[in-house]
């Protein structure tokens, strides 16, 4: 089955060499991932200067989006990366992104994980970074949004289970 050939025509050939080569630094880039204890692979220092950029940008559409930016901002590149390749049949270069675009999640998901666990698995500029900004004052954000829709948090299971992160957040993070 071709995949949108009709449309965009035939994928651009690849050489066997390239796609040795690129299945060799997949490999050596999955075991280098697998033997890291740190949680913070060599690309990931790509992502941390997108996800800088990411608050920057989307700054201009509020606090919490511009929160939100510098993790939108590393999804939202190697998405748009690969769907250009994709667009130019360009097929190493959109295995490449894919593979980047999928690469952010386990960082991701240590970044958004409880405090303590991004204490003691997430690089220790991420950990000062999280402080100041970054997907751990979104809760202290939303909580007290809510707090002043509701009204009183004590009564809205959901705010209180928001301001609780928060509140843990600081103790396990400061």
């Amino acid at each position: 089955m071709a995949l949108l050939e009709d449309k965009f025509g035939e994928w651009k050939p690849v050489s066997r060499g390239a796609g040795i080569a690129w299945l060799c630094f997949y490999a050596l880039f999955l075991l280098y991932a697998l033997a890291n204890r740190s949680g913070f692979l060599f690309l990931d220092f790509v992502n941390l200067i997108i996800h800088e950029g990411g608050h920057f940008f989307f700054s201009w559409f509020g606090n919490t989006i511009m929160i939100l930016g510098g993790t939108l901002g590393e999804l939202l590149v190697p998405l748009l990366c690969a769907i250009y390749f994709f667009w130019q049949r360009e097929a190493t270069a959109f295995a490449f992104c894919s593979f980047w675009f999928f690469e952010n999640f386990p960082y991701i998901g240590t970044y958004m994980a409880e405090p303590e666990n991004r204490r003691n698995h997430a690089h220790p500029r991420l950990v000062r970074h999280a402080r100041h900004h970054g997907l751990a004052g979104l809760p202290h954000s939303l909580g007290s949004r809510l707090e002043t829709m509701i009204g009183a948090p004590r009564q809205a299971p959901e705010a209180q289970h928001l301001l609780r992160l928060h509140s843990n957040d600081i103790r396990n993070v400061y």
